[in-house]
């Protein structure tokens, strides 16, 4: 290694691409005898770090990449603790947002870099936001490491609440917009000008004053070009710089050629093109500052959701918690200050800041902001309410039950923001594409040029044409056909109630032509109901509910939740409670009546007898799925209530539906033939139903479909179907199911109904066409566009005209998907 000094000419530091000095600059010589230059020590050693990584490919596929000098960053893990959550024993999982990404090739050198690390298990960093996720096995590598090998890469991990995805949004759609002003301002102006040469053209001008206006209009399309058309200049040459062609390079080519032309033009006598160069960026910055206010707009509809939980929590102090509830008052803390188990107290048309339970006081809850539902929700002492949602009536305190981090909110913004991430598999065809089709276009417009300037011997022709080729192709609407629409999509789903995690699921669901249904909790309601109530002996039914209901409060079993929800009159006192547990309770009420309420045994342990013909209906009962309770006043058997799981309201119209577009709905469930028949007696019609199912006969069902080539879709909500929702090749879980099944499925439906399936089949459906529309128009448009343009038929304004058009269209059409009736 040689360090010299050399002249003050400028040189290109070798990493950073900044341009210095030669004799400020650390100057090493490689192994094929090459100078390198670097403009700081940092740069010197990351380029070190890189190389002796194995990893100096990064220096030749880098493209578009914003020249900065590297910072040596110190950052300690302590900044990310509240950024880390645990996958399980082995695996933790971080998000963070990486800054001075200035390329595709850095999120390329960050992904390498990191996965060659024992102990990391996953990398991902979104361009489009520079948010990184990371899954790392904490017994085998520390945080800091992964940390300083980011830092050491000469990028700055940052943790994800001191960061804004959306500021940079912002910033960008500012940058074009203050672009798109200004060669507004002077392209209005050129064309006066340019109005008055065209008709000299045609009916005579004045030598002198042609010269001046030619000069003028020189005048007023340089800032246009050097100005307005600066990010696409520094784009272009930073692409040559990294032999690699991008969409920049056929503006600025397009662009530059008329402008050129027209100043060789300008002094030969010709006629001038320089309101063409003006104009070709002139409109396609309004095409980019169209497309980044839509990403911006979308963006922030995910903004939104990150704002429904209030910073500041009204926290209950535990001694404090036995007052009355209009007593309490509470003292604020940041919400990431509190626990779970903690008591925080919520008023009247506040937001509910933490998932947790009520203890105190009772409200209407609207839900709408998660579920969709504008209906509110009466919600009363142990009713579970959810982070997000919005307290409409009385106030209420909440036991804690998920930290901040572990909300409904922070979990339905982390599954959105996974799911844009998604990778179709049609997009990688489309990105090899891509990388062809810049050279592809080059080539065709350098053979235009040619053929029409050998056959024509025109220059000012030739050159046109070959200019209308360079602007008129637009690779711009093939790259934002899938992430665009897939963007919208993600954000329309939660609109409803459903939260797409991964965001692939969207192509895969497409031709999916079976579905698997669980009962309990998917089709049905999942929690029992009064269908019958039978009265025995000739006391008053109302009386008796009354009795019923009173007692069955001092239980904590859930039917008696059941029965007490189906009485809606004011209870009366009962004392002398006694509750056996399996089997029933009992206790006085003060007008001296004795209530017993049980099942079989219990009675027959009180010495209550029931009548033969009663206990053979309840036989017949109990084997169709219903669940008896008896209830005795004064040691005489009074009635029979039958209990049961209910369809839900809208289970017949969805799955008439689903049958309606050709999907084969099927339905894998425990309970026994009878029960099921039973319960599904409407809709049975409409399902292939196989009962008596273990979890892994029916995981194994659906395995046999893969084995077939048939792909199918697993709806469920308990433990005991987490083996078929991980095989199906969509899982979906309902929202009121086990965190095992939301945990691993594909896509939650928070508000538990089966329209929100339906819905989502729909919005897939219209999703996949938006999609292959803007595919098609992309492909279509270039493939019509570029022979129009070599044969002559498009001036070069015309063709940038449409070139906006076409990234406008695809644009549009995604945002077309918000229009769309689910």
């Amino acid at each position: 290694m040689t360090m010299t000094n050399q002249n003050e000419s400028l040189v290109e530091c070798s990493h950073c691409l900044l341009k210095i000095k030669k004799n400020s600059a650390i100057i090493e010589e490689n192994e094929k005898g090459e100078n390198l230059y670097f403009c700081c020590s940092g740069c010197h050693s990351v380029y070190h770090f890189v190389k002796d990584g194995g990893l100096e490919k990064f220096y030749e596929i880098r493209k578009d990449y914003k020249p900065g000098q590297v910072k040596r960053i110190k950052v300690t893990e302590e900044l990310f603790l509240d950024d880390i959550k645990k996958v399980d024993d082995n695996c933790f999982e971080i998000s963070l947002f990486v800054s001075d990404i200035r390329c595709a090739a850095c999120i390329w050198l960050i992904e390498n870099s990191l996965s060659k690390i024992k102990g990391i298990k996953y990398v991902r960093v979104n361009y489009a936001t520079h948010k990184m996720v990371i899954q790392y096995d904490p017994m085998k590598i520390e945080l800091n490491r992964i940390l300083d090998t980011i830092t050491n890469l000469g990028y700055c991990p940052v943790p994800i609440g001191m960061s804004s995805t959306n500021e940079l949004m912002e910033n960008e759609k500012r940058d074009y917009f203050i672009r798109f002003g200004v060669a507004s301002f002077f392209s209005m102006q050129l064309m006066l000008y340019s109005v008055a040469l065209y008709a000299g053209y045609f009916q005579g001008i004045d030598e002198n004053l042609k010269k001046m206006f030619t000069f003028i209009t020189f005048l007023l399309t340089t800032p246009v070009i050097f100005y307005s058309g600066k990010p696409f200049i520094v784009n272009s040459i930073k692409s040559l710089n990294n032999r690699t062609l991008n969409m920049d390079v056929l503006i600025v080519l397009g662009s530059f050629s008329a402008y050129l032309y027209s100043i060789y033009a300008m002094f030969s006598g010709l006629e001038v093109y320089f309101d063409s160069a003006a104009m070709i960026i002139t409109l396609i910055l309004l095409g980019r500052f169209i497309e980044a206010t839509i990403k911006v707009k979308a963006s922030k509809e995910l903004l939104v959701l990150k704002g429904l939980q209030p910073i500041n929590v009204k926290k209950v102090d535990p001694l404090e918690i036995d007052l009355e509830i209009d007593e309490l008052t509470g003292i604020v803390y940041n919400i990431k200050d509190i626990n779970v188990g903690d008591f925080i107290i919520v008023y009247e048309d506040e937001i509910i800041p933490l998932d947790g339970t009520i203890v105190k006081g009772s409200t209407e809850v609207d839900e709408a902001t998660l579920t969709g539902e504008s209906i509110p929700v009466v919600k009363k002492g142990g009713d579970v309410v959810y982070s997000g949602t919005k307290n409409i009536l009385g106030k209420i305190v909440i036991k804690v039950e998920n930290s901040f981090k572990e909300s409904v909110v922070a979990k339905i913004v982390d599954a959105i923001e996974n799911a844009q991430q998604a990778t179709f598999k049609v997009q990688k065809r489309i990105d090899k594409i891509i990388s062809i089709f810049v050279p592809t276009v080059i080539a065709i417009s350098g053979l235009t040029f040619i053929l029409w300037f050998h056959y024509n011997g025109n220059l000012e022709v030739s050159l046109m044409n070959a200019v209308s080729i360079l602007v008129i192709t637009c690779p711009c609407a093939l790259g934002i056909a899938i992430p665009l629409a897939l963007m919208l999509s993600t954000n329309i789903a939660a609109k409803h109630g459903i939260v797409i995690k991964k965001g692939d699921i969207i192509e895969d669901i497409e031709g999916i032509k079976k579905i698997y249904f669980d009962k309990t909790g998917t089709i049905t309601e999942g929690k029992l109901a009064i269908s019958k109530v039978q009265m025995v002996s000739n006391i008053d039914e109302s009386k008796l509910l009354c009795y019923v209901a009173s007692l069955e409060k001092y239980s904590k079993h859930p039917v008696a939740r059941t029965v007490v929800d189906y009485y809606d009159g004011e209870a009366v006192e009962i004392k002398n409670v006694n509750e056996v547990a399996g089997r029933g309770i009992k206790g006085e009420a003060l007008d001296g009546c004795e209530i017993t309420i049980g099942n079989l045994k219990f009675l027959n342990d009180e010495s209550i007898v029931v009548e033969k013909n009663i206990l053979d209906e309840v036989g017949s009962s109990q084997y169709e799925g219903y669940i008896v309770i008896f209830v005795a006043i004064n040691k005489i058997l009074a009635a029979v209530l039958f209990l049961k799981d209910k369809l839900k309201d809208d289970a017949e119209e969805s799955l008439k539906y689903l049958k309606s577009v050709g999907i084969d709905i099927n339905l894998l469930t425990g309970d026994n033939e009878q029960s099921t028949l039973s319960t599904l007696d409407k809709v049975k019609y409409l399902l292939n139903i196989k009962t008596s199912l273990t979890p892994f006969e029916k995981s194994d069902i659906i395995a046999k479909d893969h084995d077939n080539g048939v792909k199918n879709i697993f709806i469920g909500d308990g433990v005991n179907d987490a083996p078929a929702i991980k095989s199906a090749d969509v899982g979906i879980a309902m929202g009121s199911g086990s965190e095992l099944a939301i945990e691993i499925a594909d896509a939650v439906i928070l508000n538990n109904k089966l329209s929100s399936v339906v819905k989502l089949v729909r919005l897939v459906k219209y999703t996949n066409k938006t999609i292959k529309w803007n595919l098609f128009w992309a492909f279509f448009y270039n493939i019509l566009m570029i022979p129009l343009a070599a044969l002559g038929y498009l001036h070069p304004i015309i063709s940038a005209g449409f070139m906006s058009i076409s990234s406008l269209i695809v644009v549009l059409n995604s945002v077309g998907l918000k229009l769309r009736r689910l």
